[in-house]
């Protein structure tokens, strides 16, 4: 009878030893405890098929599992602009302006907290993407303001680490889109976009963006088979995104 006391003593103190282990496996997790969570919420921005209902409850999830998160200071204002980033960028795609402010400046105001503490190619590289979003919809004063300071944080982001595609991603974007009088060059935008293909962190929304931005220098280019081609590239990754559509609509009127 006390031999098997002991065993059941023994094996409900093991039982303890193992959910604590466990629990503190989990509580310490880094970035992989909402990676998946927060590219499933990046997914749902970028495909444009779900409204503020689903993505609400899901951006409140992820904030969550980044707090819960164990991380440096620098990585949790970062996690946490990039996720209030794509939160924005719902708003914005959606042309919901006002709110789109609004949660982009929440977006650059954690990421400038992350940059004053450490100034990293991740921090210069989301900081130029929140300007990006900006541009979209703001006038010609605002862009002329931050175009060369977006400019001068993507050469920083690719300085910082020139091993980050998503850095390279960004820094063709100061040469795809402006127009040739204030330094755009789509030649060399391929370039860079040639760079980030080949960087390993490249995920599912940046092949999505590097095909688009392939289309878009083609197009500026006057090469209409190659901008549908990579246009449509970029369409099959997120079929009911609306920019991509319309750029479509574009490319197909070129002669």
């Amino acid at each position: 009878m006390r031999g098997n006391r002991i065993l059941t003593i023994t094996v409900l103190i093991l039982l303890c030893l193992s959910y604590g282990w466990a629990q503190n496996d989990k509580d310490s997790m880094g970035a992989e405890s909402f990676s998946e969570t927060l590219a499933e919420f990046r997914d749902l921005v970028y495909a444009q098929e779900q409204g503020i209902e689903v993505v609400q409850p899901l951006f409140n999830e992820v904030v969550q599992e980044i707090e819960a998160a164990s991380l440096s200071e620098v990585d949790k204002y970062l996690w946490l602009g990039q996720a209030q980033f794509f939160y924005g960028r719902f708003f914005r795609m959606n042309n919901i302006l006002d709110r789109a402010g609004v949660e982009l400046d929440k977006a650059m105001e954690l990421i400038d907290k992350s940059l004053a503490i450490k100034v990293t190619s991740e921090g210069c590289r989301i900081k130029t993407d929140i300007y990006g979003q900006f541009v979209a919809y703001k006038d010609r004063n605002y862009i002329l303001k931050v175009g060369l300071k977006m400019r001068k944080l993507a050469e920083d982001a690719v300085k910082l680490d020139p091993s980050n595609g998503k850095a390279w991603l960004v820094h063709s974007y100061s040469f795809a889109f402006p127009p040739k009088i204030v330094g755009g060059d789509p030649h060399k935008a391929l370039e860079y976009l040639d760079k980030a293909m080949q960087m390993s962190n490249i995920e599912l929304d940046d092949l999505h963006n590097i095909y688009k931005t392939r289309g878009i220098c083609y197009q500026r280019l006057g090469d209409k088979e190659q901008a549908l081609f990579w246009l449509y590239k970029a369409k099959e990754i997120y079929p009911e995104n609306w920019y991509i559509l319309e750029t479509i609509e574009e490319a197909k009127k070129m002669k």
